[in-house]
């Protein structure tokens, strides 16, 4: 079968399928009132996308009911082609190219990170969530910065940084203003990527393993997860305001923020915690009186469990406080490079320039 491309959509927004042998009618598909100029099948012929404009319709053709079973949002420009791989494959004159999947995560965008290298040029190599914004922030591997809205997955902003070649980044919105920081092998630095300039850089211990980087969603703290400590400094004297040593191995990416109180979850599953909001000259932070968040700070967490070996693992969402499996990764997409988790949206980039987007 075949949808017939002179056919496009006729009768009020109707699109008819014909077989490419006798020519019959197989089925009218409902579509906006304006021109499906190119359509392609998935193997199994069930199902067949289409385009118009700048979203790409699925229909089931097998089902009765003629509206679409699926739409995908996201391009800001005309869709020029569409292809069917392992996935949706789409371009367009917004100079992107997209992967949609059809039936796996079917509820949330997967967006593309589309720059002028190839993708495999261009990993993600950072995600982050900003409190309270219904934004998504990723960074490529080319220092490249960009907001995706969190329901459509359209790209909102972009930003160069000069953040090329890092392995952990943050981002929080601070007085409206989106504040990106990474690491690199001695320093952490922090960018204002409205201004476009980099505004604070403070010193690390070269010779600790990095594992998680983290800013306070009030903008006043910085904070790092080494292998057997947690250090905090201020983002504006850029001076250590705290560090603690661990009680065990952490797991990796494991720092978890309620403004200056902070946690961390070991390879034993245990938890420990510390308010860093009281420290004074003692840079002493005060240990948290429970081994695990409460219920009230538990919509923050993003605790993700990545069983070694995390490559061939699914990851894995924990709820710390009953200790309960929310949400795993699974299929293509069982493998991010980052997470992040804000008890209600996961986000998670990938080394093929792929950004997901679940709402979990």
């Amino acid at each position: 079968m075949l949808a017939s491309p002179l056919m496009g959509v006729e009768r009020g927004g109707v699109a008819t399928l014909r077989d490419t042998g006798s020519g019959a009618v197989v089925a009218e598909l409902q579509a906006p009132k304006a021109n499906l100029w190119h359509c392609c099948f998935l193997p199994d012929g069930k199902l067949v996308a289409g385009i118009i404009h700048r979203n790409i319709y699925v229909w089931d053709t097998a089902n009765s009911d003629p509206r679409p079973v699926k739409i995908f949002i996201g391009h800001t420009g005309y869709i020029t082609s569409l292809v069917f791989s392992s996935s949706l494959i789409s371009s367009s004159t917004d100079r992107s190219i997209r992967f949609w999947q059809v039936g796996v995560l079917p509820s949330d965008p997967v967006v593309t990170d589309s720059e002028d290298a190839p993708l495999d040029l261009a990993q993600i190599v950072s995600v982050s969530l900003p409190t309270n914004e219904a934004i998504a922030v990723s960074c490529n591997s080319r220092g490249v910065v960009r907001t995706w809205d969190i329901s459509t997955g359209i790209c909102k902003a972009s930003f160069r940084t000069p953040a090329q070649g890092i392995r952990w980044g943050a981002a929080e919105l601070i007085d409206g203003r989106l504040i990106f920081g990474w690491c690199t092998q001695d320093k952490i630095h922090l960018y204002d990527t409205e201004k476009g300039e980099l505004f604070r850089s403070v010193d690390l211990d070269r010779y600790s393993t990095t594992a998680s980087l983290r800013i306070s969603r009030d903008g006043s703290k910085v904070f790092l997860l080494y292998s057997t400590s947690v250090r905090v400094w201020s983002i504006r004297t850029g001076e250590v305001v705290g560090n603690v040593k661990l009680a065990g191995k952490p797991v990796l990416d494991s720092l978890v923020l309620d403004d200056s109180r902070a946690w961390v979850r070991f390879e034993d599953s245990q938890v420990q915690g510390w308010d860093f909001g009281s420290t004074g000259l003692s840079k002493s932070p005060i240990p948290l009186p429970s081994s695990s968040p409460s219920p009230m700070t538990r919509h923050r967490l993003d605790f993700i469990d990545r069983t070694w070996p995390w490559y061939t693992q699914p990851s894995r969402i924990w709820d710390m406080v009953t200790g309960d499996e929310v949400f795993r990764l699974s299929g293509k997409y069982k493998q991010p490079s980052m997470t992040r988790w804000n008890g209600r949206y996961l986000v998670a980039g990938y080394r093929s320039g792929e950004v997901v987007i679940r709402n979990v």
